[in-house]
């Protein structure tokens, strides 16, 4: 039962394991393990009942590659059209970490509608925080990451490669109104922090 001390202890048993792990073993998750990760995502909070999100977990090694080979050349032309060096250099530096998930055996993408257009239009730029979609990936993924470390899994959230989130949007096929929130990684962890 959810109230009881042994259900609470549980929970907070996993929370204080979890830890973010980049570096996976060269196997496969199974199907059924994917599947319970998605459960988890699936049953999270949504800020407003139901804002449209939705989960792609992607176990296509040639997919999952595809897609970081798409955000490198994305944030490659982006760099490019940055006329500061010095801004150009701190991006270069700064994105030099982001398209490594294509070493994970699992990629979770958490996708979003976009907000209605009379929301954008009263709220302006406040509209994302006030539809909650960001809000409601991040709960998501952050159970999925619990149920990660349950399974015997490591995962990794990533926001990094949403700097070019509309390009992957497009190698993905999203449609007009959604967007990429939030990503992350799973996988047998080969090292586990500290």
């Amino acid at each position: 039962m959810v109230g009881e001390p042994g259900a609470c202890g549980a929970l907070l048993g996993l929370m204080g394991r979890r830890r973010s792990v980049r570096e996976f073993e060269a196997r496969a998750v199974p199907a059924a393990v994917v599947g319970r990760l998605l459960s988890a995502f699936d049953s999270a909070p949504q800020a407003g009942g139901d804002r449209g999100r939705r989960c792609l977990m992607l176990t296509d090694p040639g997919l999952i590659a595809g897609l970081a080979a798409s955000g490198r050349e994305a944030y490659r032309d982006w760099l490019s059209s940055i006329d500061s060096p010095a801004v150009r250099d701190g991006l270069a530096d700064y994105g030099s970490n982001f398209f490594w998930f294509d070493a994970a055996p699992v990629l979770a993408l958490s996708v979003i509608r976009r907000p209605p257009a009379f929301l954008m239009e009263a709220a302006g730029p406040e509209a994302e925080l006030v539809w909650g979609g960001h809000l409601s990936a991040a709960m998501a993924i952050e159970a999925a990451l619990l149920a990660a470390v349950a399974l015997g899994l490591g995962g990794c959230c990533l926001g990094g490669p949403l700097a070019v989130g509309p390009e992957m949007g497009r190698f993905l096929g999203l449609g007009r109104r959604e967007r990429l929130s939030l990503m992350a990684v799973f996988g047998y962890p080969k090292i586990v922090p500290g």
